[in-house]
């Protein structure tokens, strides 16, 4: 099987290592030192580019990709 491959900046990457540890978005925010707003702005990017529409749908999509290595 090919992998798709996906472009998630390296802030991108680290939000989604978060979410999948289930940290929320102020949690996030207060461990990046940035606003609860730009953390939703990274989610709503990712969720883009991974062409999903919700929480359990991104998990789901970087455990299937495997893009966490």
């Amino acid at each position: 099987m090919i992998k798709k491959q996906i472009n998630l900046t390296i802030r991108e990457q680290e939000i989604t290592i978060y979410i999948t540890e289930g940290f929320t978005s102020i949690q996030i925010a207060k461990k990046l030192l940035i606003s609860r707003r730009t953390v939703e702005k990274h989610r709503e990017n990712i969720m883009f580019k991974l062409k999903v529409k919700n929480m359990a749908q991104l998990i789901n999509s970087v455990i299937k990709m495997d893009l966490l290595g």
